[in-house]
Parts: C-alpha cells; sequence; structure tokens
C-alpha cells in the first residue's frame, strides 16, 4: 500500500520536471510577416547547425462555418506575437477511409509532434541562424 502511495507523488514530479524541460528552448527573435509577428524556437542539428523554425503560420482561415467547402481564403492579420512553436492540427483530404481504422486514422488527423525536428534540422529549414 505505501508503494503505491509513493507513486502518485513521483509520477507527478516526472511530469513536472518533463514540463519544464519542454519549455526550456530557445526563441527566436520575433519576425515580423505580412500578417503579423511570430516567434519560433531554433533547433540545433547533430551536427552542431542552427535552425529557426517557424511551426503553424496560418496562410488561410480555417475552413469552418460558411467557408466549409468553400475555396480557401487568406488568413487574416493577427495582433500580438503569434507563438508559431508548435505543428498546427492537419486537414483531413478526400481519402478511402474504409481502408483504414483506428489508431491509423487518428494519426492521420493528428497535429505531428516536433521530436523529429532535431534530427532532422536541415530538413526543416526556413531561416538559417545568424
Amino acid at each position: 500500500m505505501l508503494r503505491k502511495a509513493m507513486l502518485f507523488p513521483i509520477i507527478f514530479i516526472c511530469q513536472f520536471v518533463f514540463a519544464l524541460a519542454a519549455e526550456n528552448q530557445t526563441l527566436t527573435d520575433v519576425v515580423k510577416t505580412k500578417l503579423g509577428k511570430v516567434q519560433g524556437f531554433t533547433v540545433t542539428a547533430e551536427s552542431g547547425f542552427k535552425t529557426d523554425v517557424f511551426l503553424g503560420i496560418p496562410f488561410a482561415q480555417p475552413p469552418v462555418g460558411e467557408l466549409r467547402f468553400e475555396k480557401p481564403r487568406p488568413a487574416q492579420p493577427w495582433n500580438g506575437v503569434l507563438a508559431t512553436t508548435e505543428f498546427a492540427n492537419v486537414c483531413t483530404s478526400v481519402v478511402s477511409f474504409l481502408a483504414w481504422g483506428g489508431k491509423a486514422l487518428l494519426d492521420y488527423t493528428s497535429a505531428p509532434s516536433r521530436n523529429y525536428l532535431v534530427r532532422k534540422a536541415k530538413d526543416v529549414c526556413i531561416r538559417s541562424s545568424h
């Protein structure tokens, strides 16, 4: 019983430490775009090459409400600084969902993980650090 009672605080502390580690990233300078300001993060490849990465910058308005099934419309400007440190959710495409099921379908419609960026920084290069 004592072991089970100790397990919860240990799990909680581990989650807290991992959350702090995830927040401890190097952010880029704020960059001005036509639609507003963005701030990404810096990734260091195994080779030591540093790359500034900006994820999830909107290129169109979300296809919801009256925009559903319509041609994409340009994204609207935003106020403040847009945090571009995570992938945006992906749009689903017309596919045969009958051939898929369960986890495969969820993997297809979920936002991708950014964990691979450290290994493949050269593939997602947006702007080289100076």
